[in-house]
């Protein structure tokens, strides 16, 4: 026979083993949750093993040549979603900046003027703040992911007590999906002298406005 004290601590027992179970099931639900969400936030995937970039949340990829040993690092420019270096100097990246809604876009093309003075003063502003000196080669009008862009190419020179540096960029500028994209493409000295023209395009071509399965 099992007397009322042996019944009351049995009880209790029962009750802190209970208790003890809804919180292993709640930490268990909790961490699942946390996982599964975060697999769910995880909008953005790298293969790097053939060198390919896809985000879901901004609708686009790139597939860059993987002779070029490309990494995705962390990038530090403003409204950058995607950046990505290669050890032979070179670098890709995207720029995505959201217009509100209350905002309409200009025609890059009939306001073409006054997108090259904005980039001017953009440039100044580099000098002003690194000592940068930008050199523009070409500002033309073009067509890219089927919207009207400008396409700038540039020379970059910084040279100071520790630095004398030359690179060289390409940047298609548009507005798509309430969205002014910039899609760049920037390498040292050497390797702008040793890259063709299909070079270029044949990295830069790997871009495209809808993301992909990986």
């Amino acid at each position: 026979m099992i007397d009322n004290a042996e019944k009351m601590e049995f009880r209790n027992f029962a009750k802190y083993c209970m208790k003890r179970k809804y919180m292993i099931v709640s930490i268990e639900l909790m961490l699942f949750s946390m996982l599964f969400g975060c697999s769910l936030m995880s909008q953005e995937k790298w293969d790097v093993e053939n060198c390919i970039y896809t985000n879901h949340d901004y609708n686009f990829h790139w597939i860059l040549p993987k002779e070029f040993e490309w990494k995705k690092v962390i990038p530090n420019e403003k409204h950058s979603v995607f950046k990505a270096v290669s050890p032979y100097g070179m670098c890709v990246f995207v720029n995505a900046n959201k217009w509100s809604d209350d905002e309409n876009a200009p025609d890059m093309w009939d306001n073409f003027d006054k997108y090259k003075q904005l980039y001017s003063y953009v440039w100044n502003l580099t000098y002003e703040r690194t000592g940068g000196v930008t050199t523009p080669i070409a500002i033309e009008k073009c067509r890219f992911g089927g919207e009207k862009a400008i396409k700038t190419i540039v020379k970059n020179k910084i040279e100071d007590d520790v630095r004398d540096e030359i690179s060289y960029g390409v940047t298609y500028n548009l507005h798509k999906d309430r969205y002014t994209w910039s899609i760049s493409f920037k390498c040292s000295e050497l390797v702008w002298e040793l890259l063709s023209e299909d070079d270029l395009k044949t990295i830069i071509a790997g871009f495209g406005f809808n993301a992909i399965e990986l």
